[in-house]
C-alpha cells in the first residue's frame, strides 16, 4: 500500500497533461479557423483512432515524466514514513540533484534538530531536577537517622532540626524558582503591565530580604531624582521586575564577602529609570560568563556558596 498514493498522484498528472493535449488540439483548430485557413488540414477531421493515438502517447509521456520528476519526493515521503521516534538522532538524506526536494529534506532536518536540541534539554532539565531534589532529601534523611540512633539533648536535637529547616528552605526556593521559570516560559499572557514606583518597588525588596536573611546588608543609592516624579513611574510587571532584581540582589549578597549588595537607580538624559546591582565578590570568569545563564549551571569557583542555578536564567528569561 506504499504506492498507493504516490500512484494517484501519477495517474491524476498524466490525466491532466492528456486533457492539456487535447485541449491544445481543439485550440490550434480553433485557431486555424479563426485565421480563415480553410486550406489547412482539419485537424479535428482526423480520425478518431489517431486522436486517441495522441491521448494514449500523452497519457504515457506523461506518466513517466511525473514519476522521474516526483521519485526524489517519494523516497523522501518513505524514509519519513519509515522514521523510528525512539530513534531521533537519524535524518533524511539530503545527498539529493533535485533543488526543491533538497530545500526540504534540508529544512526537516533542521525541524529535527531543534526537536533534538529540545529533548536533550528536557533530558537535562529532568536529571538537574533530580539532583536538586535528591540531594537534601538524602542529606535530611541521614541526618534523621543520626539523630535517632541513639538519645540526644535537646540542644542537638534542634541542632538538627534547624539543620533540617534549611534544608527544606533550600527545596521551596527551587521548587518557587522552577514554577516562576516555568509560567514565564508557558504563560506570557498571564503577566500584564500596569504602572508601578521603581523607588518604592526598590525600599520594599530590600527590606523583604535584610528581614528574612539578618545577616544579608542592602545599600541602595537613589541618585538626581528626575525634576517630575511622574518619572519615578515605570509601566512593567511589577512581579516579574521585583522577582529578577531579588535575584540579583541575593546573587550579590551571596558572592561579596561581607554580604553586603549595592543597589543604585539612576535616570538617564531621557529621565528613564536604571537599576544597577553590584557585589565586592570576586568576579565572574570570562568561561563562566559564556555559561552563567544556563539553567542549573555552577562553576567550579563558586561551588562552596549556596545555591542552585536557577536564579540567573530566571532573571534573563525577564
Amino acid at each position: 500500500r506504499t504506492n498507493e498514493f504516490p500512484m494517484l498522484i501519477r495517474t491524476k498528472l498524466a490525466i491532466a497533461f492528456t486533457l492539456l493535449s487535447i485541449g491544445l488540439i481543439y485550440l490550434v483548430e480553433w485557431m486555424v479557423q479563426s485565421y480563415d485557413l480553410h486550406n489547412a488540414p482539419g485537424i479535428l477531421n482526423l480520425p478518431i483512432w489517431l486522436i486517441l493515438l495522441i491521448g494514449v502517447a500523452s497519457f504515457t509521456v506523461s506518466s513517466a515524466l511525473s514519476y522521474v520528476l516526483l521519485s526524489p519526493l517519494y523516497k523522501v515521503i518513505n524514509e519519513m514514513k519509515a522514521f523510528d521516534p525512539n530513534d531521533i538522532k537519524k535524518r533524511l538524506n539530503s545527498r539529493i540533484n533535485n533543488d526543491a526536494v533538497k530545500w526540504l529534506t534540508d529544512s526537516f532536518n533542521l525541524l529535527l534538530n531543534k526537536i533534538q536540541t529540545s529533548f536533550d534539554n528536557q533530558q537535562m532539565f529532568i536529571f538537574n531536577v533530580s539532583h536538586e531534589v535528591k540531594n537534601p532529601l538524602s542529606s535530611m534523611s541521614t541526618q534523621i537517622d543520626v539523630a535517632l540512633a541513639k538519645e540526644r539533648t535537646n540542644t542537638e536535637y534542634q541542632l538538627v532540626l534547624n539543620s533540617i529547616k534549611e534544608e527544606i528552605e533550600g527545596l521551596t526556593q527551587v521548587t518557587n524558582n522552577l514554577l516562576q521559570l516555568s509560567q514565564i516560559l508557558n504563560d506570557k499572557e498571564q503577566f500584564k503591565r500596569s504602572p508601578f514606583l521603581i523607588d518604592e518597588m526598590l525600599w520594599s525588596v530590600k527590606k523583604s530580604i535584610e528581614q528574612q536573611s539578618p545577616e544579608r546588608s542592602i545599600t541602595l543609592h537613589i541618585q538626581e531624582l528626575p525634576n517630575d516624579p511622574i518619572h519615578l513611574s515605570v509601566v512593567a510587571n511589577e512581579t516579574l521586575i521585583r522577582i529578577a532584581i531579588e535575584n540579583l540582589i541575593i546573587n550579590a549578597c551571596k558572592f561579596s564577602p561581607d554580604r553586603t549588595a549595592n543597589v543604585v537607580l539612576t535616570f538617564n538624559q531621557f529621565d528613564l529609570p536604571c537599576v544597577s546591582v553590584s557585589d565586592e565578590g570576586p568576579g565572574i570568569s570570562a568561561k563562566d560568563q559564556k555559561q552563567m545563564f544556563e539553567l542549573f549551571y555552577r562553576s567550579e569557583t563558586t561551588k562552596y556558596v549556596g545555591g542552585n542555578g536557577i536564579g540567573l536564567p530566571l532573571v534573563k528569561k525577564i
